[in-house]
């Protein structure tokens, strides 16, 4: 039953009743617009006196649908659109789409036709679609990813919280930069790094300090930053990073190329980091600065963390970054896994940064068996 019923049937009765009112009564009873009552009225009259089964009928209303077919475009119509549509790319060097054939149509092939009306662009997608000339997208159906267990799989990524001038003739350059760790199992902030001079080295030193802190993880992903991948002129050699996580029995999942939601856990991170932080603490130009959000200490981990970071980006533009104290040792343990991965330990680190070789050199040393770990890491 149409929501509107219930107003109709009440206009029948009206009119009924009531056969010498006007349309502003009858659009004052009903509350209804004068024009719904003029053909309403116009509908019922008739049937006053009729059988209530055929004045159901006529209170039902008339169906929206189309009384006739469409009107089908000739056989030469169609054999024009599939020319024009092969022919044009050449002229135009691009393809032609519905409005441009039409607009051909009327111009070049029936120009001395006054009285040809071409089809509707509509029309043309729907020949267009028929012949295969358009292939529709099929919809991409997004899977949410299994849950893992916390501290089993990171997701990292660098967040820029202030840039220069943008050049006209270069590529923008970076001042300031967090390095964010996010635990894909929690979807927890594990680990935050303040820089300005992050570069293949400094990557593998601030990874190290979160794996100090939170052990090894079995996987790390990550984009295809060339401080992480390296430069697609020696793609066919493996980068540090990527070798130090070899070494580590990490297993580095390198996210494709356009695809961040691959890397879904942090860049959801950084919308939250830029909204509930990095807005407040740097608003743009035409604003004034608010008090920080509360908000932002579910996603961190301790309240002396949301102060190390926000002292990270107002107070150390530049240098290394000031670490909270860490009063627990990591709650996994840094170990190698199988005897390949220290059969080929030392021709990884032989052709790694100085750096790199420190930071494995030291967590080998922690790591071996019989070396006291009752002691805090800091």
């Amino acid at each position: 039953m149409h929501e509107s019923y219930p107003k109709r049937f009440l206009l029948y009765t009206l009119l009924q009743r009531h056969p010498e009112w006007k349309q502003a009564q009858l659009a004052k009873e009903t509350g209804m617009s004068e024009s719904w009552v003029k053909d309403w009225r116009r509908r019922l009259r008739p049937y006053l006196d009729a059988p209530f089964d055929d004045v159901y009928l006529i209170l039902q209303g008339h169906s929206c649908a189309r009384k006739t077919p469409p009107p089908h475009l000739s056989l030469d119509e169609i054999f024009q659109i599939a020319t024009l549509r092969d022919q044009l790319p050449e002229q135009l060097h691009r393809v032609a789409g519905p409005r441009t054939i039409r607009s051909y149509l009327q111009r070049q092939v029936h120009a001395e036709e006054e009285s040809y009306v071409p089809p509707a662009s509509s029309t043309i997608y729907h020949y267009l679609r028929l012949l295969q000339y358009i292939v529709p997208r099929h919809p991409s159906h997004h899977e949410p990813l299994d849950p893992v267990e916390p501290l089993r799989q990171w997701q990292v990524d660098f967040k820029d919280v202030s840039s220069a001038e943008i050049d006209p003739l270069g590529k923008q350059q970076h001042r300031l930069e967090i390095f964010n760790v996010v635990d894909q199992g929690s979807s927890f902030w594990l680990h935050a790094e303040v820089r300005s001079d992050f570069t293949a080295e400094t990557v593998i030193e601030a990874l190290v300090h979160a794996m100090e802190r939170w052990g090894v993880p079995r996987q790390i992903t990550l984009d295809r930053d060339t401080r992480f991948v390296g430069s697609p002129q020696n793609s066919d050699f493996r980068s540090a990073l990527l070798r130090f996580g070899a070494c580590l029995g990490v297993q580095m999942d390198v996210c494709d190329p356009h695809h961040p939601q691959q890397n879904a856990y942090v860049e959801r991170f950084h919308r939250t980091l830029n909204q509930e932080c990095l807005q407040f603490e740097r608003p743009p130009r035409n604003c004034r600065p608010r008090k920080p959000s509360a908000r932002l200490g579910p996603f961190t981990t301790t309240s002396d963390h949301i102060k190390d970071g926000r002292s990270w980006i107002g107070l150390q533009p530049t240098g290394s970054p000031r670490r909270p104290r860490y009063h627990h040792c990591p709650p996994r343990s840094i170990r190698w896994r199988g005897c390949a991965m220290n059969h080929n330990r030392s021709l990884c680190v032989a052709s790694m940064p100085p750096v790199a070789s420190h930071w494995i050199s030291s967590i080998t040393t922690w790591a071996r068996p019989g070396v006291d770990r009752s002691s805090p890491c800091t």
